[in-house]
């Protein structure tokens, strides 16, 4: 047997799994046309090359809380545990809300072996139906906010870290770097409840811009 296929002479970087692994979830959660092409731009981003491009999927806020409602009494149906895949398609058919859509939050959620429940489809769904990571977060503002001024969004400590934490399981954007900004947000803030205003005020809106 040649010796370049020796398993001494083959070396993989640490590193290589995990980029893999996000690049598939990538993939999955973007579903592009072409593949390639979108590997490609993909890859260029990750080396700080070409900015990111997306596509704009945004739904309005009283589809985004009827959605809510119903997945949040889906979770208490189940006791917070996993929930039927047939059970979120029926609240997604109800909704008129695009089944493709659907798919590839479900997708992106078997991949990782994650637990389906309908908080987690309902942030994935907020992620992947807005332009870019920033506008997920304002979305997810007011689709969370324990305020009842539409314009002064604010969620608590809990639900911010949820959201990140979350995120970070399925988007390769939010990388542990991110995490570390979140919690710093939170802990400067004395884990007290935080409006969009000061999150876009702070390091971490800096970072997902």
């Amino acid at each position: 047997m040649s010796d370049l296929y020796c398993v001494e002479q083959i070396t993989i970087p640490s590193d290589l799994p995990d980029i893999l692994k996000q690049w598939v979830k990538a993939v999955i959660s973007k579903k592009p046309d072409d593949i390639f092409d979108f590997s490609a731009k993909y890859f260029a981003k990750l080396a700080g090359t070409v900015p990111e491009e997306d596509t704009d999927t945004r739904m309005d806020m009283t589809t985004i809380k009827q959605i809510k409602t119903a997945l949040t009494a889906l979770d208490e149906e189940y006791h917070n545990d996993a929930v039927p895949r047939e059970a979120i398609l029926d609240v997604v058919q109800a909704h008129e809300f695009s089944k493709t859509l659907a798919d590839r939050i479900l997708k992106l959620i078997e991949l990782n072996d994650g637990v389906l429940t309908g908080r987690v489809f309902f942030i994935l769904l907020l992620a992947l139906a807005s332009p870019d990571l920033l506008a997920a977060v304002e979305l997810s503002f007011a689709a969370f906010s324990q305020s009842n001024d539409v314009y002064k969004p604010i969620i608590s400590a809990d639900d911010l870290e949820t959201l990140f934490s979350e995120l970070h399981c399925y988007d390769y954007r939010v990388t542990p770097l991110v995490l570390g900004e979140v919690r710093a947000l939170i802990e400067d803030n004395d884990r007290k409840p935080i409006s969009f205003g000061e999150f876009l005020s702070s390091n971490l809106a800096d970072m997902l811009r």
